[in-house]
């Protein structure tokens, strides 16, 4: 199935069934289902074009094919994208191998190492938000070192919570703060402790 067809274009008539004013508006064929619908029926694509496929049919064509992936196809995918970071940031050290990621992921049982979500390879191109997609996250940012032997499975959530620092040193900075505000309160009176949680 390829996407790289020329996109049909008929023009329609449209009433309008409160005034009953007519329009002529440009409507696509759906290559798949060869259905003419209007253009907002049709996912975007690059340049302001429109996708070849109506939305309930590259819906369709999107989850089929990810369904066909294999999780070794996956973690071979993570593998490589990991190593293009490395390259780009110039980190110490050699690249991870699919070997080191696979052994990585069945250590974990496929959870999150920070919060033990379960982890999917589940991610649709139109939804804002993948929370549970894996991600191969490096431990120690700080000394730029490559993924080898510096490498776990995250959640995206996490991931991002992250950001640049390390889960275990931002833990830290968290409990550090909390020691510095347990300090400031215990001179007041009827403080309660869930006062002083962080939320």
């Amino acid at each position: 199935m390829s996407f790289r067809r020329r996109q049909k274009e008929e023009m329609v008539l449209c009433i309008n069934p409160h005034t009953l004013e007519t329009t002529v508006e440009m409507h696509l064929v759906c290559g798949q289902c060869h259905h003419v619908l209007p253009k907002s029926k049709f996912y975007r694509a690059v340049r302001g074009k429109r996708s070849t496929m109506c939305k309930p049919c590259y819906d369709r064509y999107w989850m089929a094919r990810n369904d066909r992936v294999r999780e070794e196809d996956h973690i071979a995918k993570a593998v490589v994208r990991a190593n293009r970071r490395s390259r780009v940031r110039c980190s110490v050290g050699p690249p991870i191998t699919a070997e080191e990621a696979t052994a990585l992921w069945r250590d974990g049982g496929g959870k999150c190492s920070n919060c033990k979500a379960t982890l999917t390879w589940t991610f649709h191109p139109r939804r804002s938000q993948n929370s549970d997609l894996a991600v191969l996250d490096r431990v120690e940012t700080g000394a730029n070192k490559s993924y080898h032997n510096n490498a776990r499975w995250c959640c995206t959530t996490c991931n991002e919570e992250k950001g640049g620092w390390d889960l275990c040193e931002q833990l830290h900075a968290e409990l550090r703060d909390l020691r510095r505000r347990l300090k400031r309160k215990r001179s007041a009176p009827d403080i309660l402790y869930s006062d002083i949680l962080m939320r």
